[in-house]
Parts: structure tokens; sequence; C-alpha cells
């Protein structure tokens, strides 16, 4: 159970589930704002692989 609104989820957890959304519409361009700030290494790494195997293009935007 994740909640009406996903309110049992982790940070991490609605970041992956955010970044899934926008990669499956397969649009040309992707822009992921701060999408990987909550993911662990072994997260990020997949989560990376996935997005630049599914994007066209791809910007990362990722905050000091």
């Amino acid at each position: 159970m994740i909640g009406e609104t996903g309110w049992q989820l982790s940070q991490g957890e609605r970041s992956r589930l955010f970044m899934a959304r926008a990669l499956l519409q397969r649009s040309e361009i992707a822009i992921l704002d701060e999408s990987f700030a909550a993911l662990d290494p072994e997260n990020l790494r997949q989560a990376m692989g996935c997005a630049q195997r599914r994007a066209k293009t791809l910007l990362v935007v990722a905050h000091p």
C-alpha cells in the first residue's frame, strides 16, 4: 500500500516513480531536475542507465 496520494512513499521512492512516469512517455527530451538527489548509489546507477536508454535527449539538472 502506498496511500491514496503516495504519502507512504519515501523521497527516493517518489523520485523513482516520477522518473519512471517521465521516461515511459518516450518524449523527444527528458528534463530531470534533482531527480537523483534522494537515491542511493546502486539505485542512482540503475536510474541513470535507464534514463540514458529511454530518452532521446536527456538533460539532468543537479544543484551543488
